[in-house]
């Protein structure tokens, strides 16, 4: 009797069981109910939070161009199944209207949206606007002007130097040194000397007081080549040439400067001898220049690549103090490859500091600029060359260079994005510049990402191009950026020149 009560008992457990699971297995799961969906946002950042009434993952897909957002616009999601819900954007352009849907799946096929949500970013504390310049014959559609170098003594103590044909040139490649001054209300151009030669251009400047000012560049017989270093000072009233070694026998370029005190200031560039049946093809190798008060004199700097083509060439520098000194550059050759190269002053020597590798299947990598907070915190921009032009960002933390990137918002399909030129007001606020295709590009370091700030484009509807070639922080409230524009000169869009082009972010 007890076996048979044991067997009635099993086959009713096995009954209630199989039901039980065929009842679970003919149940619809709900997809799950949304709602409380909102978005808390700085400039640069936005969380997105909602709710779900059961656990399940989370996506946020965003726009700031199409309301609501396609499938094809980025997105963020979570795989972990939750009933409160938050994603992070970030990467997002200041001050700009974004459009955004939220997802919550349970399953692949069981899934709730809530879409066409919006938020806009807070913008930046300060604006960059654009500040009219004066040009050099500004009525003449064949004289070009250009800024390429600025500093920022103080806010009402501003320098720019560049080039501008010769009005009275024999010919289009004639140029003049171009300096401009900003004493906190207009820019006004400042009269500078040249030299014999006809070509006489400005690459950057540099100074220490309202007293002590260096613009450096080179200048250049068109007829034969030869170029020769070009380095101006001034002395609080005026500008004067200053004689300074080009020891080559072809090429002699100063493209930075950095002044540390009136009797210690830094020169650096490159040079390289004239081409011979020997050696048709011959190296450039850099070239540092150092002032002690008195002359400047050209001192032993490293070349990583002595083969014959090759390229040794500094373009940015940078001074913590007088036994912490940055050059930057790349070394390499254009076509078979060519990486960033950094030299380091340390008060006796100048040694080569390894930067990161180029990417595979770039070109190479080339620095163009290089600023410094202090001694660990260092910041060096420039491009990397391969099947398109995309910035590049390196920062030193006192022992070892890491690559930094930015997103681009909008979204920009382009092949070209460089940038020119860095300036470090604080460890948590760097300015770098350059463009974007031909657009003005001003990216922003808030001591945690880098993020695309607005620019402003001057008459955007006649240029070709707006590029920003320097910027110069005179502290986290006020910086100085300039360039060029182009503008055309005839009704068919055939001839055109270039204006100066300066901008100034300030804090209200």
């Amino acid at each position: 009797m007890r076996r048979e009560l044991l067997l009635l008992s099993a086959a009713l457990f096995i009954s209630t069981a199989s039901s039980r699971t065929s009842a679970a297995a003919t149940t619809t799961i709900a997809a799950p109910q949304i709602s409380g969906v909102g978005a808390n946002t700085t400039n640069t950042t936005a969380t997105i939070t909602w709710t779900t009434d059961v656990a399940s993952d989370s996506r946020v897909q965003f726009s700031d161009t199409t309301n609501p957002p396609g499938s094809r616009d980025p997105s963020v999601s979570s795989s972990t199944l939750v009933t409160s819900h938050s994603i992070q954007l970030t990467g997002l352009l200041p001050g700009t209207q974004y459009f955004y849907n939220v997802t919550s799946c349970v399953s692949s096929k069981n899934c709730s949206s809530n879409t066409a949500n919006g938020f806009k970013t807070s913008p930046v504390a300060g604006t960059w606007k654009d500040v009219s310049s004066p040009d050099v014959a500004p009525t003449n559609a064949s004289i070009n002007n250009q800024l390429r170098g600025i500093k920022a003594i103080s806010d009402a103590n501003v320098w720019a130097v560049g080039w501008a044909n010769n009005p009275q040139g024999s010919f289009q490649a004639a140029e003049n040194t171009l300096i401009e001054h900003f004493d906190g209300q207009s820019w006004q151009i400042v009269p500078s000397p040249n030299t014999r030669l006809p070509q006489n251009e400005l690459h950057a400047v540099s100074g220490t007081s309202a007293t002590d000012v260096w613009a450096v560049g080179m200048a250049q017989d068109p007829s034969t080549g030869l170029q020769h270093t070009l380095t101006l000072h001034f002395n609080g009233s005026s500008w004067s040439l200053v004689p300074s070694p080009s020891n080559d026998t072809a090429i002699n370029f100063l493209t930075s400067v950095v002044a540390l005190s009136p009797t210690n200031a830094y020169a650096a560039g490159y040079h390289a001898p004239a081409p011979t049946t020997a050696n048709p093809n011959p190296k450039d190798e850099t070239l540092i220049l150092h002032w002690d008060g008195t002359s400047w004199t050209q001192i032993v700097s490293p070349n990583p690549n002595l083969a014959n083509g090759s390229n040794n060439q500094l373009f940015g520098l940078t001074a913590i103090s007088a036994t912490d000194v940055w050059a930057v550059g790349f070394t390499g050759d254009f076509n078979n490859g060519f990486a960033p190269l950094t030299l380091h002053f340390d008060g006796t020597s100048w040694n080569v500091i390894a930067a990161v590798t180029p990417s595979t299947g770039v070109t190479g990598d080339y620095f163009a600029a290089v600023s410094a907070v202090a001694s660990n915190d260092v910041w060096a921009v420039g491009q990397s060359r391969g099947s398109s032009t995309r910035h590049v960002i390196e920062h030193w933390d006192g022992s070892q260079w890491t690559k930094f990137f930015f997103t681009f918002s909008p979204f920009v399909n382009t092949n070209f994005d460089a940038l020119y030129a860095v300036s470090a007001a604080a460890s948590n606020f760097v300015w770098a510049v350059g463009e974007i295709a031909g657009t003005p590009l001003i990216v922003q370091w808030n001591g945690t990402a880098w993020n695309e700030v607005a620019a402003p484009i001057v008459n955007g509807s006649a240029t070709t191009g707006n590029t920003l070639h320097a910027v110069s922080a005179s502290g986290i409230n006020n910086a100085f950026s300039a360039g060029e524009f182009f503008v055309f000169t005839n009704l068919d869009q055939t001839a055109g020149k270039f204006q100066t082009l300066t901008e100034t972010y300030s804090v209200p």
